[in-house]
């Protein structure tokens, strides 16, 4: 419980402000990028330090935000180090995320067999169709309106 007080405690308004801030920063700068045109080499460069300007301030935004949360010192090497550590999280999270994505692949060619599988007069029980309104049926509690479950 004490780690769920000193969360409550550091959640203030000013780190609130800070977040939105940062994140308001962050859709302007690439709403400028994404509005740049690319037709001769000069704005392709230029297209590509505003990226890297806004990585830069995205990342070392939340480094900031972060050593200052923990009251920690803000220096150059820590700031660094932070957005190294926040971009090393994002490419992790976006080569999990394609690995995971490519494990559901075969799922409905999965239920197929699986449902094949079962002896005949069991296979109408385990269609999609029923095992979505069991999970309605289980996730819904009888007073709220079932939005999910329309048969």
């Amino acid at each position: 419980m004490s780690l769920l007080r000193g969360a409550l405690r550091r959640f203030t308004l000013k780190l609130l402000l800070l977040q939105i801030a940062l994140g308001v920063t962050a859709c302007l700068l690439v709403t400028l990028w994404l509005r740049l045109p690319d037709a001769s080499a000069l704005q392709v460069a230029a297209s590509f330090v505003l990226g890297l300007l806004l990585v830069a301030i995205a990342t070392g935004g939340q480094s900031w935000i972060a050593l200052w949360l923990a009251h920690e010192e803000r220096t150059r090497r820590r700031l660094l180090i932070g957005a190294a550590s926040i971009l090393v999280a994002v490419l992790l999270w976006c080569l999990l995320s394609q690995w995971i994505t490519s494990l559901h692949a075969g799922d409905s060619q999965r239920a197929s067999y699986l449902n094949s599988r079962f002896p005949h007069g069991l296979r109408s029980f385990f269609t999609y169709n029923h095992i979505y309104q069991w999970l309605c049926r289980a996730l819904q509690p009888d007073s709220a309106p079932r939005f999910c479950c329309t048969s």
